[in-house]
């Protein structure tokens, strides 16, 4: 297993995950801090981020090999890592998500374009030299893009008038107990031809509920028991590779903009520029880039459905 980190055209910092190959791709100038996209449209600049601090390095690095134990130990040894091993959400999750309040946004013409991968020049290059299509479904290719907003949903409680209220006012009930909308969006192109699942933008529950209610913390149990993009990205691969569902080859992260992952990112380029492809390599038990790397990316959910391949 290998971490690679590379540069592409846009102002993204992208991480690519397999157990062949885990490469990064930046799609843009190799400057970390750059721009990045919120739910797919509004542009926001982020300022210059520093390398990660001694704390946050080790503990990244920790968390990583605990990954790598869960991931390669039987099930009784694994459990001694981190639990649970299995997920609770299985299969096409098209009825949980209009449960937890998600709107389908799929059909946008926007987020059809996200999966033409041939408008990304250098990571077009990539993919190709991993022998992985670019093209996008519409386009007669296998990448197709699912969207899943948590807003404006079927579920939201209307107005007296029939209208959806504020977004930040937005509520829906499951099982007899009501809870907010909170913003979250998840953004994911499925390739089962080629075994290939793009996370291509997402935003977490607990995140955008802090900036759509204005509070420091979001109460979790305000939140949507289905909120892991992990979880989401699983439900839409059965959608598309039901008859296949081990063929999971490459999980590439786009846009990332944890700023602590960027700051992981950041210390483990040690202040060099991220290069063309195939980038910089970390590999795994030779480099503790690995193991911080892994530890940020955040795996632990896709690990939770090895089980059902």
């Amino acid at each position: 297993m290998k971490f690679h980190l590379l540069s592409c055209l846009a102002a993204f910092q992208s991480l690519v995950a397999s157990k062949a190959l885990l490469p990064s791709v930046n799609e843009t100038s190799p400057n970390i801090s750059s721009l990045v996209i919120e739910d797919g449209h509004s542009l926001l600049k982020r300022a210059p981020i520093a390398p990660a601090n001694d704390f946050l390095w080790v503990t990244a690095g920790c968390r990583g090999q605990k990954l790598q134990l869960m991931d390669t130990l039987n099930p009784q040894e694994a459990q001694q890592f981190g639990t649970p091993l299995n997920s609770p959400w299985t299969g096409t999750l098209v009825n949980e998500l209009a449960l937890w309040g998600y709107l389908d946004n799929s059909e946008n013409r926007d987020i059809k374009d996200e999966c033409d991968f041939t408008m990304k020049p250098m990571f077009e290059t990539a993919l190709k030299a991993l022998g992985i299509s670019a093209r996008s479904a519409p386009d007669g290719g296998p990448n197709k893009c699912f969207s899943y907003v948590h807003r404006d949903s079927a579920v939201v409680q209307r107005l007296p008038n029939g209208q959806l209220p504020a977004r930040n006012q937005q509520q829906y009930v499951v099982n007899s107990r009501s809870y907010r909308i909170t913003g979250a969006f998840h953004t994911i192109g499925i390739n089962a031809q080629d075994g290939v699942i793009h996370m291509i933008n997402r935003r977490s529950a607990q995140s955008a509920a802090k900036q759509l209610w204005g509070v420091a913390q979001a109460p979790k149990d305000q939140l949507p028991a289905l909120a892991s993009s992990s979880d989401i990205a699983w439900g839409l691969w059965e959608r598309m590779s039901a008859g296949n569902l081990a063929n999971i080859n490459y999980i590439f992260s786009h846009r990332i903009t944890n700023e602590e992952t960027r700051a992981i990112i950041a210390r483990a380029l040690e202040g060099r520029e991220v290069r063309p492809w195939p980038g910089d390599v970390f590999e795994a038990g030779m480099a503790t880039e690995y193991w911080a790397l892994l530890g940020m990316f955040h795996t632990a959910s896709c690990l939770q459905h090895v089980t059902q391949c």
